[in-house]
């Protein structure tokens, strides 16, 4: 039953610069191949094929060479990009560096893409934000504002000297954040990042820094993701304080810790040039927002991984996660280094879900560099056609397979019967039978001289010396075997003839 004391609101979320939310998988080499600067996910495992290229594919596992496995599926890129689970855009970086091993087998990349969160579903891979996530932002947003700047030891549990009480008598107990899903296509594309400085903005040297890949999710579509937040009151005997209200309450709270982070960052990228065209569409969006912003409306957020130390820090420096060493600051962040720009990871719009949605964000989002969605619609029927073509050759092949075996089966049974009427047989039949069989198999005629009639010759002499019953045997078996073979020819043919004869006791 539901609690009637339960109020709950539907959000929905707006990425404002690439979004990154790690899952702690990557697109290995191994399961993707990249065709026209697109890269197809797939399973391997569920790609059917035929023995020539399994023989391929064993092979090239055998080696032992990760390069050699990426360079037969790049190879054979039209079979298994058929089965793509997900497709997205790749930078010209990270398409030249897979390139180097699938085409020139370099190995020093390793070509591991880091993956965004994401689930499986009937249609392919669904991009999501976990709940967790946006759970934890509020987390350190409602900390921040109880904590109101106060000095605190670095070994101090924060949730119990500043909220009062951890697990029951916390008051994220609570607070329930469902998962943001996926309500309409959105753009996403592997992205290279790399670690600049904080100051002026400037990339590290090449030869220090290495860069990374990242799957992200791009900016410009409008409420992409929509959740929901479940607020509880505590009881009468529930100790917690500081409980959330109402959804306003976190809007607050969200934008009293973020405002002063993204002021920062919109300064920083105006004196950066290629992140001036975003920080300048960026304060015109809060411009336009700021009523609705000052009275918690909506909400500005960062999240995901990636969105520098500052993002879980209280004010006054403040670790909001207990580390024995940790760091409130660094030097060095990771920002998107994309062709001509330069960007934050993990800014994002949180707004009601019922409020309609603001020509400010339309605005924002279709200013936006576009990212196309790659349709795999296509994909999925050519799919569905050859995994069809592969059912019906299994088919075939398993009807072949069980008609091999009925025929082995009745072969062996075969054998197995001929094996028991031999054995009842004398030295002198076996003999016989051999003969007659070996004979048989001789191509041709059997001429006087060869070795074939100087055998049957050598075994009718032998024969006439054998019982009245085993005589008629032999020439009722051998004689015709004689005649087909043309064996009555030559000085010894009336002799042969008058053998036959005494054998069928017609002397």
């Amino acid at each position: 039953m539901t609690d009637a004391r339960i109020t709950s609101q539907a959000i929905s979320l707006t990425p404002l610069s690439p979004l990154h939310i790690g899952c702690g998988e990557d697109y290995e080499p191994t399961n993707y191949v990249i065709h026209q600067n697109v890269l197809y996910s797939f399973d391997p495992a569920v790609v059917p094929l035929d023995a020539a290229l399994r023989k391929e594919l064993l092979a090239a596992v055998r080696s032992g060479s990760i390069p050699s496995v990426v360079k037969f599926f790049q190879r054979n890129a039209d079979t298994f990009r058929v089965f793509a689970e997900n497709a997205l855009p790749v930078c010209g970086q990270c398409v030249k560096t897979h390139r180097l091993m699938a085409e020139k087998g370099e190995g020093r990349n390793q070509n591991k893409i880091a993956r965004t969160t994401y689930c499986a579903t009937n249609e392919g891979n669904a991009y999501y934000l976990p709940g967790s996530a946006l759970k934890g932002v509020i987390h350190t947003a409602l900390l921040n504002r109880v904590n109101a700047g106060a000095p605190r030891d670095i070994k101090d549990d924060l949730d119990k000297k500043i909220l009062g009480g951890t697990f029951s008598d916390s008051p994220m107990r609570f607070l329930k954040v469902a998962d943001l899903l996926q309500t309409k296509p959105v753009p996403s594309r592997i992205v290279m990042a790399r670690r600049c400085y904080k100051g002026d903005g400037q990339a590290l040297d090449r030869q220090g820094g290495i860069p990374a890949p990242f799957e992200i999710l791009e900016r410009g579509a409008v409420r992409p993701f929509r959740g929901s937040l479940s607020l509880t009151p505590p009881n009468a005997e529930q100790r917690a304080a500081h409980v959330y209200g109402s959804a306003e309450e976190i809007f607050r709270d969200l934008n009293a810790y973020y405002a002063p982070i993204l002021k920062k960052e919109i300064e920083k990228y105006a004196r950066i040039s290629e992140g001036r065209a975003w920080s300048n569409a960026l304060s015109q969006l809060l411009q336009k927002l700021a009523e609705d912003i000052r009275h918690n409306r909506v909400a500005v957020i960062r999240i995901g991984k990636n969105v520098g130390a500052e993002s879980i820090v209280l004010q006054g420096g403040i670790a909001s996660i207990y580390k024995e060493k940790g760091k409130t600051s660094t030097k060095t962040e990771w920002r998107v280094m994309d062709g001509q720009e330069t960007l934050p990871f993990g800014w994002c719009l949180l707004e009601r879900s019922d409020d309609p949605v603001r020509e400010a964000v339309k605005s924002f989002c279709a200013r936006q560099p576009e990212t196309p969605v790659i349709d795999l619609t296509n994909l999925f029927e050519e799919r569905k056609a050859r995994m069809e073509e592969a059912r019906r050759k299994e088919a075939e092949e398993e009807i072949h397979r069980q008609e091999e075996t009925k025929k082995r089966l009745l072969a062996e049974e075969a054998a197995r019967a001929d094996d028991v009427r031999r054995s009842q047989l004398s030295l002198e039949q076996l003999h016989l039978e051999d003969l007659v069989k070996k004979l048989k198999a001789v191509s041709g005629d059997v001429k006087p001289g060869s070795e074939p009639y100087n055998e049957v010759w050598s075994f009718l002499q032998t024969a006439l010396s054998w019982s009245a019953d085993l005589q008629i045997e032999v020439a009722r078996e051998l004689g015709p075997v004689a005649k087909a073979k043309n064996m009555y020819q030559g000085k010894k043919a009336k002799e042969l003839k008058a053998i036959f004869r005494t054998l069928r006791q017609e002397n």
